[in-house]
């Protein structure tokens, strides 16, 4: 019996292992299966997407042929572009020389233009005063003359018009050429006429630059000697300014030793005053009229030196003013005298005390 359950047993366990295996196996079957599905969808999904990419790369090809004939297009209208460009480059640069060529031309005339207008004011300054005043007289008639035939052209201008606007047919009409020029034909031929000159043969113009040098040389000489003079007197003044610069502070010298010497006899004059009160005062009226006796003497010696003889009757007092008016006098008289003079005479003085 042990047998036979080991066999069994065996039976059993080698049906469970077959179990286990056929339910392995058919688990393994199950997932081959689900994945061969899952391959079989990949698949599916790569051969769309295979035709996707293959459709793209189509419509990719395609734009980059439009693309292709595109840009050769673009590069056929940018070459075309370019061409126009640098002719029109050339063009321009050529109307830009011919501009420069105009303005320098227009330059140029302008300034022949002022060269002779310059030369015909010159020629017009040059001429007689009776002929200016003559030909101003033209000038202004022929002025008016052409100021009215352009207000004339004018109101016919303005009425032909008129008449075209009105026209039965409604259609303007062209000006004609005579309306066109008539209003400037007077004011152009009065602009670029030839200009009216005094002077008809270059003789004239040789005469008369000849007398303006000569006037010119006249003028010239002089203001050469005017200059001359004036250099003189700039140095004559300028020699009398010094010298009077030194005689000047030379008196200004001579007037402070006066003031100086003045002042001193001042106070010794009021000294002496006060010693004579003072002695008038103390002594006795002999004594008094003694000393005044001898000052009327000594007031008529200075008198008598410096002014003359005294008249009769006359006044010690009217002595002193006369002498005090002599002194103010010389004073004056002295400052008008040259400061070489004053020097000189104070050195003989100064001398003479010396000698004393």
């Amino acid at each position: 019996y042990p047998l036979e359950k080991e066999t069994f047993r065996d039976y059993i366990n080698d049906r469970r292992e077959i179990f286990l295996l056929e339910y392995a196996i058919a688990v393994k079957r199950e997932e081959i299966q689900k994945l061969e599905n899952i391959a079989k969808k990949e698949e599916r999904k790569l051969e769309k997407a295979e035709y996707n990419l293959e459709k793209d790369i189509a419509i990719f090809d395609e734009f980059l042929k439009e693309n292709h004939k595109s840009s050769i297009q673009a590069l056929k209208i940018a070459e075309k572009e370019s061409a126009v460009k640098a002719k029109k480059i050339v063009e321009i640069h050529a109307i830009s020389s011919q501009i420069m060529s105009l303005q320098s031309d227009i330059t140029r005339f302008e300034n022949s233009l002022r060269e002779y207008k310059m030369y015909r004011d010159f020629l017009y300054q040059l001429s007689p005063k009776e002929w200016q005043e003559e030909y101003e007289k033209k000038h202004e008639k022929k002025l008016k003359t052409a100021t009215k035939a352009d207000k004339e052209s004018a109101s016919e201008k303005g009425k032909y018009h008129g008449r075209a606007a009105h026209s039965s047919t409604g259609q303007p009409h062209a000006p004609s050429v005579h309306l066109l020029l008539c209003p400037g034909q007077d004011t152009t031929h009065f602009l670029f006429q030839e200009p009216e000159l005094y002077f008809t043969d270059p003789q004239q113009l040789l005469s008369i630059f000849t007398e303006m040098e000569e006037q010119n040389f006249s003028y010239f000489c002089n203001f050469q000697e005017i200059e001359k003079e004036m250099n003189e007197l700039q140095h004559i003044f300028i020699n009398t300014q010094k010298r009077k610069d030194r005689e000047r502070a030379q008196l200004e010298e001579v007037l402070l030793t006066l003031k100086s010497t003045v002042t001193k006899l001042e106070e010794r004059a009021a000294d002496l005053k006060f010693k004579v009160e003072d002695f008038s005062s103390e002594h006795k009226a002999d004594v008094q009229d003694k000393m005044l006796a001898s000052l009327k003497k000594k007031v008529r010696e200075i008198y008598g030196h410096c002014v003359g003889e005294s008249r009769e009757g006359m006044e010690i007092v009217q002595m002193l003013a006369a002498i005090e008016k002599k002194l103010i006098e010389l004073l004056d008289n002295l400052e008008r005298i040259p400061p070489a003079k004053v020097a000189e005479i104070e050195k003989a003085k100064k001398k003479e005390q010396r000698m004393r």
